[in-house]
């Protein structure tokens, strides 16, 4: 039965990953540029650490929407401390990036994958 719903195209062709943007560090405040959950790109500036933002995905197999793009940048605002990007998808690391110094930038990016 499996095998002919296969067949027929009636498999399951879409996959939600949950996607998590984390900013940590010991700057008292940054700028984060992100990519959204709709592929678009977000900015807030005087943001308090830490910080973080979750949203889900829809992945679709066999066309455009079958990766997303996944992106964070965090600029120190101060003229000390650091900063640390995380990017988990599905409670996983899978980009880290960190910086130390005024107006430093940490970022990370990783393509999602079906």
């Amino acid at each position: 039965m499996f095998a002919l719903a296969g067949l027929l195209g009636c498999e399951d062709d879409t996959r939600t990953r949950e996607v998590r943007y984390e900013v940590t560090g010991s700057a008292q405040s940054v700028m984060i540029t992100m990519t959204n959950s709709g592929g678009n790109i977000e900015q807030y500036s005087d943001i308090a650490v830490p910080w973080n933002t979750s949203f889900s995905v829809t992945l679709k197999k066999g066309g455009m929407d079958e990766f997303f793009f996944a992106s964070i940048m965090a600029q120190n605002e101060g003229e000390s401390g650091g900063v640390t990007v995380r990017i988990l998808v599905d409670d996983e690391v899978i980009s880290e990036s960190s910086s130390s110094g005024a107006y430093t930038i940490a970022s990370a990016d990783e393509m999602i994958g079906f």
